[in-house]
């Protein structure tokens, strides 16, 4: 497994963004435009353009010749390369990739206040039960640690997060 990140510091000029923008496909470049947030949209950008640096290397391939589709439940993947496994996360200012051969799923979180309602409904009991006896200082941490390693495990493509009702 072979994970890349890219911090912003700054948000993307408007050259950066233009070069960027051409290796990616029309559909993704709609979809950056369409976002309310600059920042969001930069992410989405950066992410996509991870991904098509390290498979462009990896394979020798131009980043604007790779294709990506999804499989079900919308994880992407890139078609002509069935071994190529990756998956993006991103947030804050941070964009993260993780690469593998084998299916793989990787997620990020900006720590803020948590929400128990939250936790109460998408952590197991016993997970929820050991939140409430974390001290106040470590249940953030607790909390995004379980969360990150659900989505991981989601994003990996096995199943689906089902909320209870």
């Amino acid at each position: 497994m072979k994970i890349y990140g890219i911090y912003m510091d700054r948000p993307l000029s408007q050259e950066e963004n233009e070069r960027f923008m051409s290796f990616i496909s029309p559909e993704k470049r709609e979809k950056c435009r369409r976002f309310y947030h600059k920042e969001d949209a930069h992410r989405t950008l950066l992410g996509d353009v991870l991904v098509r640096s390290v498979i462009s290397r990896q394979y020798q391939l131009d980043k604007s010749d790779i294709r990506f589709s999804t499989q079900e439940y919308g994880k992407p993947c890139i078609p002509d390369l069935p071994d190529a496994h990756f998956n993006i996360s991103h947030s804050g200012r941070w964009v993260i990739c993780a690469f593998d051969s084998q299916p793989i799923g990787i997620d990020i979180e900006k720590t803020k206040p948590i929400s128990l309602e939250i936790a109460k409904r998408f952590f197991s009991k016993t997970e929820y039960s050991d939140l409430l006896a974390k001290d106040k200082d470590e249940q953030t941490d607790y909390f995004y640690h379980l969360w990150s390693m659900k989505e991981s495990f989601i994003k990996q493509g096995r199943q689906r997060l089902i909320a209870s009702a």
